[in-house]
This record gives structure tokens, sequence and C-alpha cells, in this order.
């Protein structure tokens, strides 16, 4: 889940931002290789995103414990986040902040995108 205080949404950008990410994530709906959202709520204080759950963390901390792939380990790995920005391009989005920090890895250690805060469309 990720919960952004109201507090911090002080202007009509900072809005719009969580607006256009919540965009994009319904228009990536069903990528395997891209996190689900499931709802989006709001109190008076919060807005919440719930997306699927991703238990085995981020790159970062893969790598930390396990610093070196195999090619034959790295090849099919590689290919599945290729194809999770391959389908955000075929549905006009640009993630514009892939990193091992916004790679989360599910139960199966499949890779999965996260963060698109400062995405964009193009035609």
């Amino acid at each position: 889940m990720k919960v952004i205080d109201k507090k911090t949404l002080t202007n009509k950008d900072s809005r719009k931002k969580v607006e256009k990410e919540v965009e994009v994530l319904k228009r990536v709906d069903g990528s395997s290789y891209v996190i689900s959202l499931f709802e989006v709520f709001e109190d008076d204080s919060f807005v919440y995103l719930v997306f699927e759950y991703i238990n085995k963390g981020d790159l970062v901390q893969y790598f930390k414990k396990k610093p070196l792939f195999e090619e034959d380990e790295l090849a099919p790995f590689f290919l599945k986040i290729v194809k999770g920005v391959h389908n955000l391009h075929s549905k006009g989005v640009i993630h514009r902040d892939i990193k091992l920090d916004n790679i989360l890895l599910d139960s199966n250690y499949h890779p999965k995108l996260i963060d698109f805060g400062i995405s964009s469309f193009w035609i």
C-alpha cells in the first residue's frame, strides 16, 4: 500500500501527479511484469493506493544478498524486465525512472516494475 499524506499535495501539480500515476497504473493493468493497482481511496488526511503484495523486496536488497547472476540466470530475468517495459510502451507509457529500487520481486522471483510517479504518456 502506498499512503500519500494530503499535506504534501499542496498545489494542483502535486495532486495531478498522483492522479496521473493512478491513470498510468489503470492503463497498464494486467501486465505480468508491472505491479497491479487494486484500489484507490482517500480520507480527510491521506490518499491510499492498494497494490498487489510483492514479498521478496527490490533488486537492491536482492543483489546485496546475491551479487552475481550467471548469464544463463540473467538472460531470462532481464527478458522479463524488457517485456514489462515493452508492455508499457505498447500502451503509450514511458516509465522514466527504471532503477533497481523500482523493480520488485514476487514470490517466484519474477520482476515487477513499480513507481510510476514521474511516468509520461506518448502517442
